[in-house]
């Protein structure tokens, strides 16, 4: 006997869209609202060593690949695809938020490095994620 779906396994996909584009909209807004007035405001402080910087760009960038890859297809219900999406998704994100911050000259960079990986998610959104929803027989948009 099936069981009957929570509300988070039925989460429409407008969601993940809603979702995907809302924090990615914010971390374009913090590139380029935000660093540009963090890198006026910093006068002479010492930059990160690019050591450090590569560790912090790169760390979280593999873990949200880890996370795009290996777990968001692996999810048998929607609503834990849409924990793996969202902390992948904030994985992503976090380098951009970190450099506008805190390395406003590398921000481009990061943003850079975010974005290409938040492309990847887009696969996720048009086949893997609607897949799961439709699986326990609901249909949305």
């Amino acid at each position: 006997m099936p069981s009957t779906p929570t509300a988070c396994e039925r989460a429409p996909k407008i969601v993940f869209w809603i979702l995907w584009l809302a924090i990615l909209a914010v971390m374009s807004f913090v590139r380029f609202q935000l660093a540009p007035e963090t890198l006026a405001q910093r006068g002479d402080a010492t930059p990160m060593s690019d050591a450090a910087f590569l560790a912090v760009l790169i760390g979280p960038l593999v873990l949200s690949a880890i996370v795009r890859v290996f777990m968001i297809p692996r999810q048998p219900e929607s609503g834990k695809a849409l924990v793996g999406f969202v902390l992948g998704l904030a994985l992503a994100e976090f380098p951009t938020m970190f450099a506008s911050m805190i390395e406003p000259e590398r921000a481009a960079t990061a943003y850079s490095a975010s974005v290409g990986l938040w492309l990847t998610y887009l696969p996720a959104l048009i086949r893997v994620i609607p897949n799961k929803v439709q699986k326990h027989g609901t249909t949305h948009g």
